[in-house]
Parts: C-alpha cells; structure tokens; sequence
C-alpha cells in the first residue's frame, strides 16, 4: 500500500510540473528581442548625467565662499531670512498689494532722491530700489510698534538709529556726554577686559576713538530718551530718511574699497553689479538681498518713477500700462515673464 501511494504521488507531480517545465525551457530557448539603436551607443565612463544640464549663468547678486565667510565673520551679514519673514515676504510678493502705493511715493520724492543720489555720487535707481522694496513690504502693525518704542527700523527706507551713529548723527552730543563721564562704565569694561590700555585716559579719547572703542548699539545705550527720539523723528521724516539712505550706501561704499566715483550706473557689466551687491546687503543685512534689489533695478515703472510723472499717467487708468506689450509673435519681456505681479492694474 505505501508502495501505491509513492508511486500516485510522483505520477500527479509529472501531470502538473511537466508543462510549468516545458514552457520554462523554451522560454530559456527563444531570443532576447533587440533593444533600441540608441541604448546601443557607448557611453563614456567620464560622463555623468548632469553634463547634460544646461548651468545656470552667474549671478552678480551671488557672492563666493571667501566672500561669504568675510561678511558674516567681520560684519555679522545673515545668509537668508528665517522661515516665517520668508514666508510673508513671498506672500507680499506674490499679491503685489503695495506695488502701486509704492511707486507713487518714489514718484512723489523723485526730485528729493534724485538731489540726494546726486550729493552722494549715486545712481538715483538705487535709492528708487531700496526705497521700493522697503515700502511694499511695510506692515501694518509697523506704525503701532513705532508708537510703542519697539520699531528697530523707521522711515520710508526702514534705517536704524545704529546708522545715524555711525553717520556722526549724534557727534556734537557725544562729545559733551563724553566730556560729562556718560560712557565711563563702558570703557572702564573695556580696560578691564584688556581691550584699551590701563594707562590711557579714556576721558581724553577723540571722538574717532570712541566710535572705534564703542559699537553703536553701546553708544545708544547710554544716549538720554531726548536724543533717541531726536534721531527716531530724523528717520520718520521721509525727506531727511532718503537723504540718511544716500548717506548710508556712500558710507559702505567707501567702507568696502570701492571709489567713491562708482555711481553704479552701468549694471550690465558683472563686476559694478557685484559691487553694488556687496553694498546694498548692508542696508538689509542678508546675502539675499542683493538678488532683490539688482531684478528691482530692472523694472521700467521705477524709472517712470523716479521722473515723478507715475500719478499722471497713470491716475484712473485700467492698469499700469508701462510695459509695452510685444508684437505678435515675439517673447514676452523679462518683467512679463518673472514679474506678473507689477504689471496688472
């Protein structure tokens, strides 16, 4: 009887494997089909996918590694904006909510940039950017908090106070609070820190040494409430706030070796658009920055505004209307293309 079993068993294996093996072995017999010509090409082991890539052009706005590494170790300039002012200024940029109000304030000081830019040896666009870029990204609780005492920039240019330090606003007060002892305390840290010498007199320091001992945010520590809101009321009118931004970039300009008869005018060349790079980051702060500003540069509105005819032609029109729009048939304009945003009504 086992014997039977053995052998049924091994019959109904041959019945059901015998097909599963025979299609198996002629599988194994027919021919790969032909893959394509093209996967038949030899590819040299050198070549690597990105090859294929186009490379982006180099930007005047971006800065090289050494370059990096010195503005953030000597100066304290930042990379980029933390995630949440990343997201509001994308937001602000895309709704584009502010662009026209904007406009028509650089229209309504065009003359006042203009005299400022031409007192300073500057390329008057420049200040039209700034100003642009600060005022359509204002926030409305900006007026409160200057109110409050706890705005940190003020003005149509957004400037601290730590700018009219180290512009010499506060110079003939500086000298009488120094002459007075009013920064005794600081410099008595600093020789007690090794940083000025023991045997110095710092009652007799000049003002260039103070501001060299004394950062301004020490400076403005130790400044009475009268001459803080002296220099806050200096920064909130918009005349003197345009004149206090033309004095801010000659400052930088003349702090980062450049000549002082680099107006910045012809920006198509890449070495006077990096320099202007490496200034207007001081005004914000961020690396980022300078990308924003040199496409700002570009946008022919500004330059409609700064003649101060923006009001006039454009007052109860259906849009902006100063892109021209291209002939049938041709590529839609850098502005058309990237900007969508300024060129609606």
């Amino acid at each position: 009887m086992p014997k039977q079993l053995a052998f049924l068993a091994c019959a109904l294996g041959l019945v059901f494997l015998g097909p599963v093996c025979a299609q198996t072995l002629s599988a194994a017999a027919t021919p790969m089909p032909t893959p394509p010509q093209t996967l038949l090409a030899p590819m040299p082991g050198h070549i690597r996918p990105s090859v294929y890539l186009t490379p982006a052009p180099p930007s005047p706005a971006d800065f090289h590694l050494r370059e990096v590494q010195e503005l953030q170790r000597r100066y304290g300039i930042h990379a980029a904006q933390n995630p949440v002012n990343q997201a509001v200024t994308l937001a602000t940029d895309s709704l584009g909510w502010r662009d026209h109000l904007a406009l028509m304030t650089i229209s309504s000081y065009a003359k006042t940039i203009q005299t400022a830019a031409q007192n300073e040896n500057l390329n008057p666009a420049v200040l039209a950017a700034i100003l642009f870029d600060e005022i359509r990204h204002q926030k409305p609780t900006e007026s409160v908090m200057t109110q409050l005492g706890l705005a940190q920039t003020l003005g149509l240019a957004q400037i601290s106070l730590r700018e009219l330090v180290m512009q010499g606003f506060f110079d003939e007060d500086l000298r009488q609070l120094h002459a007075q002892g009013h920064f005794d305390v600081a410099l008595q840290d600093l020789q007690a820190t090794g940083r000025l010498a023991s045997n110095k007199d710092f009652r007799k320091l000049s003002l260039r040494e103070l501001h060299t001992y004394l950062l301004p945010p020490q400076i403005l520590a130790y400044l009475p409430s009268a001459l803080i809101e002296k220099g806050q009321a200096a920064l909130l009118d918009p005349l003197e706030n345009i004149r206090i931004l033309a004095r801010q970039l000659a400052r930088v300009r003349k702090q980062q070796g450049i000549s002082e008869q680099q107006r910045f005018d012809n920006l198509d060349k890449f070495a006077i658009a990096h320099s202007l790079a490496r200034v207007v980051i001081f005004h914000n702060g961020r690396m980022d920055y300078a990308h924003k500003i040199l496409n700002t540069l570009r946008l022919p509105q500004l330059e409609v505004a700064l003649s101060g005819c923006y009001h006039a032609r454009h007052h109860g029109t259906e849009a902006i209307g100063l892109e021209p729009k291209p002939a049938q048939g041709a590529k839609p304009t850098y502005q058309a293309r990237y900007m969508p945003w300024l060129m609606r009504g």
